[in-house]
């Protein structure tokens, strides 16, 4: 087929579905053809090419680096000037100061017969302003991530196995002593590594080398300066289908400041254990050495109390009881204090009847405030009778506080506390029980109730001096509620009274009658039955107490009893006296001489195993008197734990039910 000749309507045809845009200059620069791409991508109009001039056109040119590029140096003129082609050339055209389009530029030169320098040169060029655009973001995300990675102390390579190269960012580089091979690379980072965890750290590699998940190791690298320390490898493999290595990837973390905080933490960790335990000890010290002459006090007043008495030697009698049930208060909650801050204010789980421990955490109370000439009302709601699933001492504790609060602050008027289940039902099937304790005292404003539940608080200062308190009581029963799941607070008006308010999720049983399941009330009717019957056996106690105080106590209080009462000084004379004969119970005591209670409560339960007699009852009594202190009390093998100082009416129900059982 013959060549032709295209027509001018054919060569506009050509040049305007051209995607690039073309510029054709002639040997004196100036532009004498251009095609609709070049207005588009350039934003010049037809008019404005027609000028012929790029000197007079409206937009810059700048190199890769965005700087002014001389018209000398435009490929196209590069071109005419020299006569050799110029290819892939990245310019950009800033068509407004916010707007640069990147163009790809090729001008090849087209030479008249016989001449050495070009007639015209023929330019094209390629929009590559969204490939520049992403690379320079590329570029500065690089750039953004070795800063990262430095000020991170992150040490990054890639070893690319199917090419045999690699790549280091330039702390790597540095920490690996700037390798020339991705072998290098890899042998290197062994030598790096401590050799007390070279061997785990390659048997992790190894055991890690099928897996796609990243492997995070820390471990310790000596550096080149003879520094170890600290890092956090992530080593990342990536395979074929077929399982074969193409590429790995590590970061190395350089976390010796972490580990050194970390220890700092653990030894203060450690030494604040230390303390807290020392405190502990002291608490438990003071505790036990406090309740052993209370236990004196309290128990010889009890006794006292009972025997025919003149009516000032029972007022007497009455002071020391009181003070020693407000000392011994005070000590409790000192202990309750310590567990708190040692996070082991244990929370039970029992079934009570509530109203019934409500009625029983009023009763002192509500004779306090007969005796002031205050009304007292409890208004307990009929949806509250029954049995509930909870911590019920700790109920009873916290409403004791309240009410004692209420009666010491209150002159006249009334004391009221309600109970009622709130409507709305608690997580678990639970319910929202709401008790209130109501009094018509003193009051506070609102600039003192943000200090109620603080401990050693008081809503003023001047309340210590008049009324005394440790400013315990309210923080404790804030953290005993908030531990049981509920809340605490408390509104009120000074000189007109104040509403302490607890709400509280407990489990409702459904049935009244499961009372059954709570056993019979705590009473003496062992004890009372054999005072009362002159033929009835005498009922063979063993009590172990190396103070003497302590077992004149008991003695005075089983005294109108008739017991058969052993006495035993130390741990080692109770397991003689064991041996000799059999008991009906066996009292306790903990810190001992020669043999301490609980080795003592071992033989005993060893020796009835040996001889196949019935355990006997035994019962701890201990002026220890925290939670740890009976749990090893009953692992050792006692029945119960009876924490000094010991009442008469404590240690007779104590008796009776262990004889019950």
């Amino acid at each position: 087929m013959a060549a032709s000749t295209l027509s001018d309507q054919d060569l506009h045809a050509v040049l305007a579905g051209m995607p690039d845009g073309l510029l054709v200059y002639d040997r004196n620069g100036k532009i004498v053809m251009w095609n609709p791409a070049a207005e588009q991508i350039l934003q010049i109009t037809s008019e404005q090419f027609q000028m012929g001039d790029p000197s007079q056109l409206t937009w810059d040119v700048i190199d890769q680096f965005e700087q002014t590029l001389a018209m000398e140096d435009y490929p196209a003129r590069v071109c005419l000037r020299t006569g050799i082609p110029q290819s892939g050339i990245i310019i950009g055209a800033r068509v407004s100061s916010k707007d640069i389009r990147w163009l790809k530029v090729n001008a090849k030169p087209v030479f008249a017969e016989g001449d050495a320098l070009p007639d015209r040169v023929v330019t094209t060029f390629l929009d590559v302003t969204a490939e520049m655009n992403d690379r320079r973001q590329l570029e500065i995300t690089r750039k953004n991530l070795e800063v990262a990675a430095e000020l991170g102390g992150l040490y990054c390579w890639q070893l690319d196995y199917s090419t045999q190269t690699f790549w280091t960012n330039a702390e790597a580089a540095k920490m690996l002593g700037d390798p020339t091979d991705h072998q290098t690379v890899v042998s290197r980072f062994w030598e790096m590594c401590h050799p007390d965890d070279l061997s785990a750290l390659r048997g992790a590699v190894a055991d890690h080398d099928n897996s796609r998940e990243p492997l995070r190791i820390e471990h310790r690298m000596i550096h080149s300066n003879g520094v170890t320390a600290w890092v956090r490898t992530v080593l990342i493999f990536q395979r074929s289908e077929t399982g074969k290595l193409i590429t790995a990837f590590g970061v190395v973390q350089d976390i010796s400041d972490l580990k050194a905080n970390e220890e700092r933490l653990v030894a203060a960790k450690e030494a604040a254990d230390a303390a807290n335990r020392a405190k502990s000890e002291f608490i438990a010290n003071i505790s036990h050495e406090i309740r052993t002459p209370m236990n004196g006090v309290i128990g010889v007043a009890g006794a006292l109390a009972k025997t025919a008495m003149l009516p000032k030697q029972t007022e007497m009698v009455q002071l020391i009881v009181g003070s020693a049930a407000s000392l011994q208060r005070l000590l409790s909650d000192i202990l309750d204090l310590s567990k708190i801050e040692a996070g082991h204010l244990d929370i039970q789980g029992t079934r009570f009847d509530f109203q019934a421990e409500l009625i029983d955490a009023a009763r002192l109370s509500q004779a306090a405030a007969q005796e002031k000439g205050l009304n007292f009302e409890i208004q307990l709601k009929p949806e509250t009778i029954g049995l509930f699933e909870g911590d019920p001492g700790r109920i009873n504790q916290v409403v004791r506080n309240l009410l004692s609060n209420a009666v010491k602050f209150t002159a006249t008027g009334k004391i009221s506390l309600r109970a009622a289940i709130e409507p709305v039902p608690s997580p678990d099937g639970r319910v929202w029980v709401r008790i209130d304790v109501e009094d018509s005292g003193m009051g506070f404003g609102p600039e003192n109730a943000a200090h109620l539940f603080k401990r050693f608080s008081q809503a003023d200062n001047s309340i210590t001096r008049r009324f005394g308190g440790s400013g315990l009581g309210l923080y404790l029963s804030r953290q005993i509620i908030e531990a049981m799941g509920g809340t605490i607070g408390a509104r009120s008006t000074p000189r007109l009274g104040s509403i302490f308010s607890l709400r509280l999720p407990l489990r409702k049983l459904p049935d009244r009658s499961e009372l059954d399941l709570l056993g019979p009330e705590p009473s003496l009717k062992i004890m009372e039955s054999v005072a009362d019957n002159p033929e009835a056996r005498r009922i063979r106690i063993l009590l172990a107490e190396d103070h003497p105080v302590n077992r004149k106590v008991v003695q005075l209080i089983l005294a109108p009893f008739p017991v058969d009462l052993t006495l035993a000084v130390d741990g080692q004379e109770a397991v003689t006296a064991f041996k000799a004969r059999e008991f009906d119970l066996v009292l306790m005591d903990v810190q001992m001489p020669i043999m301490d209670g609980l080795s003592a409560i071992r033989q005993i339960r060893a020796l009835e195993t040996e001889q196949g007699r019935a355990p006997t009852p035994i019962a701890v009594l201990s002026a220890n008197a925290m939670d740890q202190h009976r749990d090893e009390a009953i692992e050792a093998g006692a029945d119960a734990h009876i924490a000094k100082p010991v009442t008469p009416d404590r240690l007779l129900a104590a008796i009776d039910g262990l004889l019950n059982g």
